[in-house]
């Protein structure tokens, strides 16, 4: 099966689960939020092309690891508002711990992505997934494609799609 016809099937799928859940939600006589339901559709649609891992709904393979990704998205779009005082008045700095959590937050991240190339390199056959593609690219140019940069591809991702909601 070809790339295009994959991703293409793959979306179709995850349209189809949202619209049953949606179907299902609207069944009751209830307010549907439609907001976290198509955060978790376009959270797991992302995922699924970089990693190939499912972290939000009800069909994820380690619940333990989705709550960790789960709680560090919330955390990372917590912290990257721009109302934060110590911005703007830098004499707060000696009464708020915002820097040191924005670090520690920051080496969470770090340590999260480098886990998932890790495991992405440890597999022994090659998959369809983004990062399963640059590990190719870095095969062929070492100098170019380093772990950091695969970061940043991937931290791109992941701000676009919090800061898209």
């Amino acid at each position: 099966m070809k790339k295009s016809s994959t991703t293409l099937f793959l979306v179709l799928v995850w349209f189809s689960i949202f619209l049953f859940l949606l179907i299902i939600a609207g069944t009751k006589k209830t307010v549907v939020e439609l907001k976290p339901m198509l955060m978790d559709l376009t959270f797991n649609n992302i995922m699924r092309m970089m990693t190939g891992k499912r972290y939000y709904g009800e069909e994820t393979t380690d619940e333990e690891e989705a709550k960790r990704v789960r709680k560090l998205v919330a955390d990372v779009g917590a912290n990257t508002s721009s109302g934060n005082a110590v911005d703007y008045v830098p004499i707060l700095r000696l009464f708020s711990s915002y820097e040191n959590r924005v670090k520690k937050l920051g080496e969470e991240t770090d340590k999260f992505l480098q886990g998932l190339i890790d495991d992405k390199r440890g597999q022994q056959e090659t998959g369809t997934t983004m990062i399963d593609h640059l590990l190719v690219l870095q095969k062929s140019d070492i100098e170019y494609y380093t772990d950091q940069i695969i970061k940043g591809i991937i931290l791109v991702y992941f701000f676009f799609l919090y800061f898209f909601y």
